[in-house]
């Protein structure tokens, strides 16, 4: 397999429209972007084959680092959000497209740091258009997003499905290629409103390449009355790159938005009328050039002046200590007075300015959702006999519902971050999520697996740490009863001890984690949106072997440490025989017993099942049989330890009970959970005793 395909891959054929009347997208087909781009190969348990092939060494002052303890690993995004099982939009077939809703836009411009006014039109929106559904549900998952000045949480919803023809197909990938470019600008703090061409510009290092993408989707402004995809807004903004690509500087005349967008080229805001001029972006022509800074339009004030607020990129939305210690210069709401006519007006609303600058942060979080969902299901078809597990929605966790221990002072939620909660209407979504399909098979939620796939340097709401802990002494028992099980009698302490090392080491962790692929799933360092984003059904035209958009540095110690973190997920969520059945199947251990052992009995034996032993014993033998086949769980051997014990109340007693439901019953107190001695006795204190007593010799038949 080519370690580095995307290097030698074949440029896309197609360059995007900018003109009115764009022709229509040459339109490739499923099985020859297949033939053209072959995907990564997938073995038959449908995990992607080993990455020690893909190891990439940095070299130090010394040569290769031999012994180094980190690897270089590709980044693998979820396979319902890349070709093969996406390809691109085609015209006169469905396409389905999803939006990411948020509350109103008087919470978001509170947690923005802007005036109400600034984000009045909020009746478009961003979305990424797919060929295929990315969910059986229409409700695919909530991330957190931690904004300027506190945190508000997204839902990623399934908006509607479309059907384009081959003008409007043309138009909507047009407009995907001129929201592509913004994009790049806005994470690369560039300035869109400049005619001027930057042959430095991050743009011209990415090409066009849908089936090499991570992300295979297009972009397109979607309206939130009625409008599924805004075709005239797309239509507008693909006139407005056409005019910056030739700009006409004796463009004079009164302008407004249509649909939205400003597709004169160059505009001064005292071009607009007074009217319009509410909910714009501007970019003030008397700012020094280091400040490559945008303004979101409040309202008109005196002498044809304009009061405005600084928009934020909120590139590390995804840091969970972002907006969490407001300074003095962020706490409050201070708008500025520009003149308009020294303000360029950018194409977008600042509202869809602000929700596009969101793409990233959104695309990564959806991501993360997906890859565990992914997870859980690959453990289902492994450990259960389950062979299609459907999807669910996927809350990912954030500074609100993380355990405490999890946060630190400077993490912990905020009253803005409460405030914005009461205020979400959107909650009552979440109370319709249910993820009872995993409950009932005992794997762990998918949210779970994303505490149990994260490391602590992602700077997230949570992280393995704890889980680690937890994992960490359940695997050293579970080796030590292996070995003290299957060593022969005469081995020393220091015989078993050897033993135990050999089966915990970080080493035997890790390569269960590389034979299975889990890296993949594991989230290691902060998200940095100018490092680490691509534009969907954009790639790099010549990437590097060490690109940070492709490969990811993960060391060696946190990915055993995630294997220990994963053990402890099925631990806390469904006990220690779900743990000690992962720990086998996966070959963590290398366990030779079966788990039926007395000894393994023992440790399986929690409080659940005990009493469910209890309560079997009350029960005639019909009840019994059916009830043993509806709990998997039941214990044999521990149901004859209980029998042995009642035989030896029996021989001191000196008789035998035909029905040994009764003795059970007559030693158990009020209390357990099975059946007691209480309706057998009388309501008399002291006559407990003897009616005990009489209720067992009414039953009893001599030895």
């Amino acid at each position: 397999m080519d370690k580095h395909p995307r290097i030698t891959a074949k440029p896309y054929p197609w360059i995007p429209p900018v003109c009115d009347t764009p022709s229509p997208l040459p339109y490739i087909s499923n099985s020859s972007a297949s033939r053209l781009y072959s995907r990564r190969p997938y073995d038959t348990c449908g995990y992607p084959k080993s990455k020690h092939d893909n190891e990439l060494k940095s070299p130090g002052p010394s040569g290769p680092l031999s012994g180094d303890k980190s690897k270089m690993y590709e980044i693998q995004p979820p396979r319902i959000l890349s070709s093969p099982t996406q390809s691109l939009i085609a015209p006169n077939q469905s396409a389905y497209v999803y939006t990411w809703r948020l509350p109103t836009s008087e919470v978001i411009a509170g947690l923005a740091g802007v005036d109400v006014e600034c984000f009045s039109d909020s009746s478009q929106t961003i979305g990424l258009v797919f060929s295929r559904p990315i969910s059986e549900r229409d409700y695919v998952c909530r991330v957190p997003l931690y904004l300027k000045l506190g945190m508000t949480r997204a839902r990623v919803a399934f908006r509607g499905s479309v059907c384009l023809s081959q003008s409007d197909f043309s138009i909507v990938v047009g407009a995907h290629f001129v929201l592509a470019e913004l994009l790049t600008d806005i994470i690369h703090h560039r300035i869109s409103t400049s005619s001027k061409s930057n042959e430095d510009s991050p743009f011209r290092e990415l090409r066009f390449d849908p089936p090499r993408s991570l992300v295979l989707a297009v972009l397109t402004i979607v309206g939130m009355n009625g409008h599924v995809v805004d075709i005239e807004a797309c239509r507008q903004l693909i006139k407005w790159q056409r005019n910056r690509k030739a700009p006409d500087s004796s463009v004079q005349g009164d302008f407004y938005p249509e649909r939205g967008v400003v597709s004169a080229y160059p505009v001064k805001l005292n071009q607009l009328s007074q009217h319009h001029w509410k909910g714009r972006l501007v970019r003030p022509l008397t700012l020094p050039q280091v400040d490559l800074g945008v303004f979101a339009c409040s309202s008109p004030c005196g002498n044809l002046k304009v009061k405005c607020y600084r928009l934020t990129r909120h590139l590390n939305a995804a840091q969970v200590d972002a907006g969490s210690t407001p300074s003095e210069k962020t706490s409050g709401l201070k708008a500025l007075e520009f003149e308009a006519k020294d303000c360029v007006v950018y194409p977008l609303s600042a509202w869809l300015w602000f929700v596009l600058s969101l793409v990233p942060v959104i695309t990564y979080q959806i991501t993360r959702a997906l890859l565990s969902l992914e997870m859980a299901q690959s453990f289902a078809s492994h450990l259960t006999s389950v062979s299609s597990v459907p999807s669910c929605t996927v809350l990912l966790p954030d500074r609100l519902d993380a355990p405490k221990c999890m946060l630190r002072h400077l993490r912990c939620c905020t009253k803005s971050d409460k405030t914005a909660d009461e205020k979400d209407i959107l909650k009552v979504w979440d109370e319709s999520v249910s993820s009872d399909i995993f409950y009932h098979l005992e794997i762990p939620q998918p949210r779970d697996l994303i505490q149990a796939t994260t490391f602590l340097g992602a700077n997230d709401a949570v992280n393995l740490e704890r889980l680690e802990f937890l994992g960490d002494a359940s695997l050293e028992l579970f080796a030590t009863l292996n070995v003290f099980e299957n060593l022969p009698e005469d081995a020393d302490e220091g015989q078993l001890t050897a033993a135990r090392m050999k089966l915990i080491t970080n080493d035997k962790l890790l390569k269960v984690a590389d034979e299975f692929n889990w890296p993949i799933y594991c989230t290691s360092c902060a998200y940095v949106p100018e490092s680490r984003f691509l534009p969907p059904c954009y790639t790099v035209s010549h990437p590097k072997p060490d690109d940070q958009h492709f490969f990811v540095r993960l060391f060696n110690k946190p990915i055993a440490d995630t294997v220990e973190a994963l053990l402890a997920s099925f631990l806390t969520n469904y006990g220690l025989r779900a743990a000690y059945k992962f720990a086998k199947y996966y070959g963590i251990i290398g366990c030779k017993s079966d788990g039926q052992s007395s000894m393994w009995s023992r440790l399986f034996t929690d409080v659940d099942e005990l009493r469910f032993q209890m309560s079997s014993l009350n029960l005639d033998d019909s009840q019994k049989q059916s009830s043993a086949e509806n709990k998997a769980f039941l214990l044999h051997d521990s149901i004859k330890y209980q029998e042995t014990s009642l035989n030896a109340v029996e021989r001191v007693l000196g008789y035998h009970f035909n029905n040994d439901r009764l003795l059970l019953k007559a030693l158990t107190h009020g209390p357990a959970f099975s059946g007691n001695y209480q309706r057998s006795v009388n309501k008399s204190p002291e006559a407990h005793s003897n009616e005990r007593y009489s209720c067992l010799c009414d039953h009893r038949k001599p030895n």
